[in-house]
């Protein structure tokens, strides 16, 4: 696919020649492209940190014919001509993990100015374990730990591995009819209505059930191939990929919806009714405040999907601190000019 007329015009060095032509003491400009409006405000979390009176950053996503539209990494974002003050921030996918798979995951792991998430995409750090329980606070203005979603990500993440590592595998071979990814994440869905009050484990169990079937299904027709999913297994722990954390590494969209959404809404939904049931008994033969209180508690609580998707308490995560690592890198050859 062609570039954009806005892609074609733009490169590193015509954005230096803009840079040189700034007034004295204005910051240098450097431009940054993204995959879809969505991914505008991720990175403009992570570059903030680095933007100074001597620096900014401008994120955008190529445009054409004045439209703004989501744009495939491989076939536009890709063949910018990036350099110093023209950089890239893609969604990983499964380049970090698979870097020799094809010329586009050379390209994201070797081009220093081309920044990835390491995780699948950013939903899978905006979805990070540890911060989980903050949404729900965030969302519902009620601290009480209803399920304890750090144990829940790794339990599910556990379940998924295997089958995780035979989709890889079949990457690996070129083999993407097969076991596509699509089809994987049909599988690792959360289909079944989520009870919490027994801390999933009816979940839990069906979910390992339809897993373990799958996997069984491959097992028998893939008889050779489990050598070298052992083999996978061992050079992608050196990524930082484990059982414990898979699910920083599936599909984003699947993760977020159809797994974390899944657990969030149902104990987000207890805790809304919760808290209004305790302002609804402080408030007992008190007709007048019970509708100031329940009114104003309804206006300050959130949808837990719109805070999940604007969530940045990630800066724990191994992975982020892998993106920081690349910025730390650039940043500092880019004040030395």
């Amino acid at each position: 696919m062609l570039a954009s007329s806005l892609v074609e015009n733009t490169s590193s060095e015509s954005l230096v020649e803009e840079n040189a032509f700034l007034p004295k003491g204005a910051p240098r400009r450097v431009l940054v492209y993204v995959e879809s409006d969505e991914d505008i405000a991720f990175w403009r979390h992570v570059l903030h940190d680095y933007e100074s009176p001597e620096l900014e950053f401008n994120i955008q996503t190529p445009t054409k014919k004045g439209k703004q539209k989501a744009i495939e990494k491989s076939k536009e974002i890709l063949a910018l001509s990036v350099g110093q003050y023209l950089i890239v921030c893609v969604d990983s996918d499964y380049d970090y993990l698979l870097p020799e798979h094809s010329d586009t995951s050379k390209l994201v792991n070797e081009n220093p100015f081309i920044f990835q998430t390491y995780s699948y995409s950013i939903e899978n750090l905006q979805c990070f374990s540890n911060s989980l329980h903050s949404v729900c606070v965030q969302a519902t203005k009620h601290d009480k730990r209803v399920l304890d979603f750090k144990e829940t990500m790794q339990t599910i993440s556990e379940i998924v591995y295997p089958l995780l590592l035979w989709n890889l595998w079949f990457r690996s071979q070129n083999d993407q009819e097969t076991f596509t990814v699509s089809h994987f994440c049909e599988i690792i869905k959360l289909t079944d209505k989520i009870d919490i009050t027994d801390q999933l484990s009816g979940t839990i169990d069906g979910f390992r059930k339809r897993i373990a079937a799958k996997i069984a299904v491959l097992e028998s027709g893939y008889p050779l191939a489990n050598d070298e999913i052992r083999t996978i297994a061992t050079s992608l722990k050196a990524k930082g990929l484990e059982p414990q954390n898979s699910y920083l590494f599936i599909q984003g969209h699947t993760l977020k919806d159809n797994i974390v959404l899944m657990l969030l809404k149902p104990v987000s939904h207890a805790l809304i009714k919760e808290k209004e049931s305790s302002i609804t008994e402080q408030n007992t033969g008190n007709k007048p405040n019970l509708i100031n209180e329940m009114n104003h508690y309804r206006n300050q609580k959130q949808d837990v999907a719109i805070v999940l998707n604007s969530n940045t308490e990630f800066r724990s995560c191994f992975l982020y601190k892998k993106i920081k690592i690349d910025l730390d890198r650039y940043t500092t050859t880019l004040t030395r000019q």
